[in-house]
């Protein structure tokens, strides 16, 4: 037996983000691996810094550091005395972060083995092992390779083992190394107010959106767990956590039709909440699978339609979508009394200003309950980065960057100031015509997100253009023309 300890590192984040709420939920990925090592006789601990440290706040490297200090990372380990120390790094932007952690790590015992997984190390193997720090590299997923490396003593290099097939013969999540409770208040963008946790039941996309760098941790093939599977992981988190919610994180849940429904039944008998925080694939839905899904108890969809504009969908992002469509199940969507977010990206290499503006128009003719407005982040080694750096788009950019609320892609069309503003005027303005918080914060929030420049800009912009939308309180139904108006004005 050897002590194993997972760690998920702090997370380091921009200034301008620290205004809305961080979500914060069970890292799943590490749960997975802590069970196949116990599996095979190991004594595993979860550290969850940023959940730990959720209200601690640093500076670092020109950034907030969000989550456990240091040393208190240190003194757990110590108490612990790991062998090998997992280190996750699930995003790009915490790459920085996850490397320092392996430096602590080492600062407690040279002789203890650190081990890097996760997008990060998998698309920057060859960089992250070069790392003094960094004894070991996890590419893709990690469940073999992890449990390959503490049997076998492995002390250096990159491991990559062949993909699970088979995914029912993964042991369900270690959830007792962590405890539920702690989650709670922290939850993406909406809950039901119910008890919660994640489950993931299917792996990998075959859609070959130009953004999305999913297919480097998983490929492009989808390997599902059984719906039975599924609903027996979901009645033992019921009985044993009384969890009465829960929040599917794939990325193609409703892609296999004949398991989703099953599932769907499934959780109708279990009377259980749920919803899809991670988005949903609505190419994949009709309108009987909507009734199903209300009737199945599902609260809220987040729906991930990434632009308003058909030809930037088809040609651009290469998403499979036909907004006409999605405008029909949105409605249907919100006739069932589900609640909708909408994810919505803009400033993709090619894409104009006024295409960018036929986003937020689709955005706002949606009426939905909340909107995800963010700047491309343009992934290492995907299509639109590869376009991006061929074309001089992107210069001196680091995956720390690589924040949803930072724009980094600068064309003919617009600079990244450019786009940044405008998600800021949209926010500030209340283009969905909801006015979430009084003028006040808002204008002080503008100013501190983004500095005096920036702030200047957004506030000329609403005072310019406000009292044509009506002033800064817009209503359903009020005249489309004054929209119209407004968004003209910002292609100047």
């Amino acid at each position: 037996m050897k002590r194993v300890m997972l760690i998920e590192p702090p997370q380091l984040r921009d200034w301008s983000e620290l205004k809305g709420e961080l979500d914060c939920e069970p890292p799943v990925g590490l749960l997975y691996l802590a069970s196949a090592l116990r599996e095979h006789g190991h004594r595993v601990e979860v550290l969850d810094c940023f959940q730990k440290g959720y209200d601690e706040r640093r500076g670092f490297n020109g950034k907030v550091r969000i989550g456990l200090g240091d040393e208190e990372i240190a003194e757990r380990i110590r108490a612990f005395k790991p062998e090998f120390v997992g280190i996750s790094c699930i995003f790009f932007f915490n790459g920085t972060m996850a490397r320092h952690i392996c430096k602590v790590v080492k600062g407690v015992d040279r002789k203890i083995t650190t081990i890097m997984g996760g997008i990060y190390p998998t698309v920057y193997s060859d960089e992250v092992i070069r790392d003094e720090s960094v004894d070991v590299v996890v590419k893709n997923e990690g469940e073999v390779s992890i449990v390959e490396i503490v049997n076998k003593g492995i002390r250096s290099g990159i491991v990559h083992n062949p993909y699970v097939e088979d995914l029912d013969t993964l042991p369900f999540p270690a959830r007792d190394l962590i405890n539920i409770d702690d989650y709670q208040r922290k939850a993406f963008g909406m809950t039901s107010g119910r008890k919660f946790t994640t489950v993931l039941t299917s792996r990998g996309c075959p859609f070959k959106c130009s953004f999305c760098s999913a297919h480097k941790m998983w490929t492009r093939k989808t390997r599902f767990r059984s719906a039975e599977n599924v609903l027996r992981e979901i009645s033992m988190l019921k009985e044993l956590y009384d969890i009465r919610e829960v929040h599917f994180i794939d990325e193609n849940i409703s892609l296999n039709k004949e398991r989703f429904r099953k599932i769907l039944k499934g959780l109708k008998e279990l009377d259980v909440k749920w919803t899809t925080p991670n988005g949903i694939a609505l190419f994949t839905l009709d309108e009987e699978d909507v009734g199903l899904m209300a009737e199945s108890g599902c609260y809220s969809l987040a729906m991930a339609y990434e632009s308003g504009n058909q030809e930037v969908l088809t040609n651009i992002v290469r998403k499979p979508l036909d907004l006409q469509k999605a405008r029909r199940l949105t409605r249907e969507v919100q006739r069932r009394g589900i609640k909708t977010r909408g994810f919505f990206i803009i400033g993709f290499p090619g894409e104009t200003k006024e295409q960018i503006l036929d986003t937020i128009r689709f955005a706002n003719e949606l009426e939905l309950d909340m909107v995800g407005m963010n700047c491309l982040r343009p992934y290492p080694q995907t299509d639109v980065y590869v376009e991006a750096e061929k074309n001089g788009m992107i210069r001196g950019c680091k995956a720390d960057d690589l924040t949803t609320k930072n724009a980094v892609i600068s064309t003919r069309e617009f600079s990244p100031f450019w786009i940044k503003s405008i998600i800021e005027a949209d926010r500030f303005l209340a283009l969905n015509r909801k006015r979430v918080k009084p003028f006040s914060v808002l204008f002080r929030e503008i100013f501190s997100r983004n500095g005096m420049a920036a702030g200047l800009y957004v506030l000329a912009l609403a005072l310019r253009y406000g009292r044509r939308m009506g002033g800064f309180r817009p209503r359903r139904g009020q005249c489309r023309a004054r929209e119209e108006v407004y968004l003209k004005r910002l292609l100047n």
